[in-house]
């Protein structure tokens, strides 16, 4: 596999208005076939700063390009090349490869140093002829035996709290719902995922 990637970046904030969107491009070789494959990712949001508790509301939408063909010797799955684990969600279940996504969220400031956050997050496949990968790239599942698009649906609550100027506290709740892709195709059970972390800083 050679390929190469491509692409641009766009953020700013105005009025309470805040974004960052990515739009990126690949191309290359794989074995005998040629490498086609593209992601878009945002993240726009508005904040009152005026009113209490400082809300801010977002919203991501991300879609990233998946095989159309797996019969044939071209690529078109994006490769996302070092993502973080925890692309979407600290639940980390999910890697951007042939998917598309909506994500709302509300963060509220309680006081200036603890902040709650609280989401909910739809995934869908964008190819049906391709399958869900890992944060890493592993097949999670193949796009053989369903041409349901619905992955499913993960809610989130993320509250942070830093203590002080060298302590910071964070706690995570977050709960997976399979859709009908799952459902269809092996082992569909609810997940459920809680995280504590101590930040120490020296």
């Amino acid at each position: 596999e050679t390929r190469q990637t491509v692409g641009a970046r766009l953020w700013g904030e105005r009025v309470g208005w805040d974004w960052n969107w990515e739009f990126i491009g690949q191309f290359g070789e794989f074995g005998r076939g040629d490498i086609r494959a593209w992601s878009v990712a945002t993240d726009t949001g508005y904040t009152w700063n005026g009113a209490p508790l400082t809300p801010r509301l977002g919203l991501s939408a991300n879609i990233a390009s998946g095989d159309e063909d797996p019969d044939d010797p071209d690529l078109e799955t994006f490769n996302p090349l070092y993502p973080r684990g925890s692309y979407f969600s600290e639940l980390a279940l999910l890697g951007p490869r042939n998917f598309y996504n909506l994500h709302p969220f509300l963060t509220v400031n309680l006081t200036d140093r603890l902040a709650i956050t609280a989401d909910v997050d739809f995934f869908w496949r964008l190819q049906t002829e391709d399958g869900i990968y890992s944060p890493g790239g592993r097949l999670l599942r193949s796009g053989a035996g369903s041409d349901a698009r619905y992955v499913g649906t993960e809610v989130s609550l993320n509250t942070s709290w830093q203590a002080n100027e060298w302590v910071d506290l964070t706690g995570i709740y977050a709960h997976f719902f399979p859709g009908e892709f799952i459902q269809d195709t092996g082992s569909a059970k609810d997940i459920d995922y809680i995280e504590f972390t101590l930040k120490i800083r020296f």
